[in-house]
């Protein structure tokens, strides 16, 4: 009877020890991706802009980019299609919030490297991304 009650509380221990180093985990993930997200959505926006200027340069399509007060957020549109597409950063979680293609998407942040950087991460097609590829679905949905 001891040796059961021993072994079961062993396991007790296991899983709320297991149970706490997740929890730990979590935590120094969330502060890694408060201090490196706000970067990878300034690269965003920095790329939006990049590419928007490159293609005026070469096509007749003229995206406009409008950006809020706050920074948070930015609307990218081809007034030619009529199309648009935001963006919206959350700091707090952090992640992008993307309204008006493909059933509205959002990019999480996953710490990659060891917690040394992170990166974009797709939630509906659940692997990584780069914000290349962002900018690539964004500028493909508002000129097709």
């Amino acid at each position: 009877m001891k040796t059961e009650i021993n072994a079961i509380c062993d396991t007790i221990r296991r899983r709320d020890h297991a149970r706490m180093v997740r929890m730990e985990n979590f935590i120094e993930e969330q502060k890694i991706k408060k201090a490196l997200a706000p970067i990878q959505w300034e690269l965003l926006k920095k790329h939006l802009e990049h590419t928007r200027k490159a293609m005026a340069d070469v096509s007749p399509v003229q995206l406009t980019i409008r950006l809020a007060a706050n920074g948070h957020a930015m609307t990218v549109s081809n007034p030619e299609n009529g199309r648009r597409v935001t963006l919206s950063y959350d700091p707090d979680v952090p992640c992008i919030h993307v309204q008006g293609y493909d059933g509205s998407p959002y990019f999480a942040f996953q710490a990659v490297n060891n917690g040394s950087d992170v990166q974009f991460f797709d939630q509906m097609k659940n692997i990584g991304t780069m914000a290349d590829d962002i900018v690539f679905d964004v500028t493909h949905y508002l000129t097709r």
